[in-house]
């Protein structure tokens, strides 16, 4: 499934993954508009509460941009939603 991929290829956590998104003010956001993509922790979702960028691995980072520009808002996984992005 998508999800699995995504895990398997961001290597986050399942909780980590379950609130990544694509909006830019969430606690844990992808942002694919640099010159690398990132995933942006703010300090409020981090136990040491530091603000950190961290790169994405290249094959999550692709499997991030085959998703249509107009359906990355809200959550990046839903796992619930019945929704495959495949």
């Amino acid at each position: 499934s998508w999800f699995l991929q995504g895990l398997y290829y961001s290597g986050f956590r399942i909780g980590e993954s379950l609130v990544l998104s694509w909006d830019d003010d969430a606690p844990i956001a992808v942002d694919l508009s640099g010159k690398l993509p990132v995933a942006i922790i703010r300090a409020a979702a981090q136990k040491s509460r530091r603000h950190e960028t961290l790169p994405l691995a290249p094959e999550f980072a692709a499997m991030l941009q085959a998703v249509p520009v107009d359906q990355r808002r809200g959550f990046v996984f839903k796992p619930l939603s019945g929704l495959n992005r495949r």
